[in-house]
């Protein structure tokens, strides 16, 4: 991955003005990730903007306190998208499950990087970075921002990147959990991340409907 991390730094450097997003009914590893990724950008000065095609779960709004997560309206994000630098696509790889966004995301003229670590990745970005063995798209985020720059990985990145691989590892016990994911736990409770309340607000806390 160091070849196309270095791509990705590149990138990061010239461009000014990202637009991240995800999958239709997103999960923790979808929004931890692009929200860890988008207060990144913004730490480097760069506009970045989280736009989802569906609305966030009740159980994560937390996350918006990270970074804000817009909820994708035709009206408001039709000319942000067409004008982005570049548009960052997480935890999914093909534009069939970002729907009502998928032409307009075709359609810009922005660089575009795929971030994912699902099978079969349809050809519609310029940069991927794909890894099958990971548990988490969360993980190759971490993998990414610490070759860039480990300080960077703030609390609040690690909270965000801590519920993208606790969702999608189904809490530490999915086949691909392995040495390297509890690892990067390691560090991410080394910069403060509380699990017991990350556990708490995606598992525990249910809207009046749900329950």
């Amino acid at each position: 991955m160091t070849q196309l991390f270095e791509t990705c730094k590149k990138i990061f450097g010239q461009k000014q003005t990202f637009v991240l997003t995800t999958h239709i009914n997103p999960d923790g590893d979808g929004l931890g990730s692009e929200v860890a990724l988008a207060a990144f950008l913004k730490s480097l000065g760069k506009d970045a903007l989280v736009i989802n095609q569906s609305k966030t779960p009740s159980n994560y709004f937390f996350l918006d306190s990270i970074h804000p997560i817009e909820h994708f309206s035709r009206e408001h994000h039709t000319k942000v998208i067409a004008n982005a630098d570049v548009i960052i696509v997480v935890d999914t790889n093909s534009p069939l499950r970002f729907t009502a966004m998928k032409e307009l995301v075709l359609q810009s003229k922005a660089y575009k990087i795929c971030i994912d670590h699902h099978l079969d990745q349809a050809k519609f970005a310029g940069l991927y970075l794909i890894d099958e063995s990971s548990p988490a798209t969360g993980e190759i985020v971490y993998r990414l921002l610490s070759y860039l720059n480990p300080h960077s990985i703030t609390r609040k990145i690690a909270d965000a990147l801590y519920v993208a691989i606790m969702t999608d590892t189904g809490s530490f016990r999915f086949p691909k959990t392995d040495v390297e994911t509890h690892g990067i736990v390691g560090v991410l409770l080394a910069r403060g991340v509380d699990p017991s309340a990350l556990y708490q607000n995606v598992f525990e806390e249910w809207n009046f409907n749900r329950v």
